[in-house]
């Protein structure tokens, strides 16, 4: 696993800070927050395995947005997910996540943070690929936005 270069972790930033703005200002944005959380983490175990890479920047997402968050709540976050994942299957929690969201300001930010993870180690998997159009469809994100947020964000990591 290469490590992120500090150019890498400021664009991760950039992209966690824009992408709370739109919602920053709807009353909403702390009730979308676990939904925009899980979304992230589902998109990293979307290929069966999460590296040091998607955690770092899932880590570095949630405190962008839930504020300072220690390390025992990060873990107990994760915990969570992961059980739910494995209780209830990949397409089940992306579905409730999806329903939890679409038509909300959060459904674009979730789908932008939860790029960001899947991107972060310059590849996309096959898993991935599938899991980006089943996360934008449960959001009701139409196929063209999902695309266009999709390379934005690769834009923004990659230049």
């Amino acid at each position: 696993m290469r490590q992120l270069s500090p150019e890498r972790v400021d664009k991760l930033k950039h992209i966690s800070r824009e992408s709370r703005r739109p919602a920053a200002a709807s009353g909403d944005a702390m009730a979308d927050a676990p939904f925009i959380v899980e979304a992230m983490f589902l998109m990293a175990a979307a290929d069966g395995q999460i590296t040091t890479g998607e955690i770092q920047r899932f880590a570095d997402s949630v405190t962008t947005i839930l504020g300072d968050v220690s390390e025992s709540d990060l873990e107990g976050m994760l915990s969570e997910m992961n059980s739910a994942l494995e209780e209830e299957g990949w397409d089940r929690r992306a579905r409730a996540v999806g329903r939890a969201l679409k038509g909300g300001p959060g459904a674009e930010m979730a789908f932008r943070l939860a790029t960001a993870v899947a991107f972060i180690d310059d590849s996309v998997t096959a898993e991935e690929s599938v899991a980006f159009d089943e996360m934008a469809t449960a959001m009701e994100i139409p196929a063209d936005r999902a695309h266009e947020i999709m390379s934005e964000v690769h834009r923004q990591l990659f230049g």
